[in-house]
């Protein structure tokens, strides 16, 4: 008996939420859509760029936009996107035909600018989550196939980096600049390669991961390797940053392990190493502008 009654009520009630929806289904479409112009209005209306030049403000950056167009469902397209240093003067940091962003939706139902940028910069794809926290910037980040060659790391030392970045990590950047900000990434790499001025042939690394860390001004690089290449590479160490990048002092060491056929084919460009590649650790010191192998 009790549960022909349990049957009967639940029935019941589904027969009443069927009759709601059958006299109210047009108002509640309605009111749906009208719901998501309006959310789609509000974040086309959003104030991106103040919000790109509230959170690049706390690293010394800022921002100018050539046009602003909607980005469908929610969002919007900044078109000649320039980044530069906030000094006068200021050197262009980055520059691209296209920005999409979007706000972050905990941060925009919490009221504070947050916003989600996603870009096509230096061959990949990079995404990045900024909201306002304790009087700084939180930064999320991603990125994926970014171009080592388009980066130009080394062509200050006569060097050619090839190969794919990928990578994720967080930061927290606040007005006092880099000695107050911290963060921490991890990052792979794929088909890495340094090239040397000729006539040394090019080296491969393959495959590559490692941890970065940043605290107090001081870059914290652990278990960083590779393999699949030419050398096998293990590093650790620190960098300790300067106003000017060049004069910001590493202390890293490091090993080097070649093939048997690499060190054949790499024997001149190896000889100029102080102690024969192996086990025995070697030691990079000096400033990133006048490094020095120990």
């Amino acid at each position: 008996m009790w549960t022909w009654s349990a049957w009967r009520w639940r029935a019941m009630a589904d027969s009443r939420a069927r009759g709601f929806w059958r006299a109210h289904r047009v108002k509640i479409v309605y009111t749906l859509a009208g719901l998501l112009l309006f959310l789609a209005f509000i974040v086309a209306w959003f104030p991106y760029p103040e919000a790109l030049s509230d959170a690049l403000a706390p690293m010394g950056y800022k921002i100018s936009i050539g046009s602003q167009g909607y980005r469908f469902p929610f969002g919007t397209a900044l078109h000649d996107v320039t980044i530069t240093s906030a000094a006068t003067p200021g050197p262009v940091i980055l520059t691209s035909t296209r920005v999409v962003v979007a706000p972050s939706f905990i941060s925009f139902l919490l009221f504070h600018p947050g916003i989600r940028v996603k870009a096509d910069l230096f061959g990949g794809v990079i995404d990045t989550t900024a909201r306002p926290n304790n009087g700084g910037t939180a930064l999320n980040f991603g990125f994926d196939g970014v171009q080592l060659e388009t980066l130009k790391l080394l062509t200050g030392y006569g060097l050619t980096a090839s190969g794919s970045l990928s990578g994720d990590g967080k930061a927290w950047l606040t007005q006092g600049g880099i000695n107050s900000a911290t963060g921490n990434a991890d990052l792979k790499a794929a088909d890495l390669k340094i090239a040397p001025p000729a006539p040394f042939p090019a080296v491969s690394l393959g495959q590559g991961e490692g941890s970065f860390a940043l605290a107090d001004g001081i870059v914290k690089i652990a278990n960083l390797e590779t393999h699949g290449g030419d050398i096998a590479l293990t590093a650790n160490g620190t960098i300790n940053l300067a106003d000017s990048p060049n004069d910001s002092t590493i202390d890293i060491e490091f090993t080097m392990i070649p093939t048997p056929d690499a060190a054949a084919r790499l024997g001149p460009l190896l000889a100029g190493l102080p102690h024969p590649p192996g086990p025995q650790p070697y030691h990079l010191r000096g400033t990133l502008a006048a490094p020095a192998i120990m």
